[in-house]
């Protein structure tokens, strides 16, 4: 008898480009429970996607917020991404930067039985360093990631 591992669902999102009301509907249509911010400062320039105040809206609407910032892009690696503009060397850093210190398994403590999503700026999620966690975090716990 074969045993076959169920993933999970990992979702992640962009709010480039969305309004508020957008952002949240998009997280109820996919049934959305709690949302991870990966970003490594809360601030925005789209006011309703400033941490605090995303939390208060989200919580309103049913959906758990958690905020992690320790695994958000740190600012010399965004600078240095902004001088080179070499994305590939950046995710390459990046990806180093969680490994060595050891920030992976403190987003694992998030990734349960609840449909998840982590959310940062950016639409597209090969383009940010979202997709470098999902890839870390598919090789190490039963999920599969999907990006809305």
């Amino acid at each position: 008898m074969h045993f076959v591992m169920l993933k999970h669902k990992l979702f992640t999102i962009g709010y480039e480009g969305k309004n508020i009301d957008e952002f949240i509907e998009i997280l109820k249509k996919n049934e959305i429970k709690c949302l991870v911010d990966v970003r490594n400062n809360g601030f925005s320039f789209k006011k309703f996607f400033c941490r605090n105040l995303l939390k208060n809206l989200l919580e309103k609407s049913g959906i758990k917020f958690i905020a992690v910032p320790e695994v958000g892009a740190p600012k010399f690696l965004r600078d240095e991404l902004k001088k080179t503009d070499n994305i590939n060397r950046f995710f390459r850093k990046y990806e180093r930067h969680i490994r060595q210190n050891g920030y992976l398994p403190h987003l694992k403590t998030h990734i349960n039985s609840e449909r998840v999503c982590l959310m940062c700026f950016e639409r597209n999620a090969f383009a940010c360093h979202r997709h470098i966690l999902t890839d870390m975090l598919e090789e190490e716990m039963p999920i599969r990631a999907i990006h809305i």
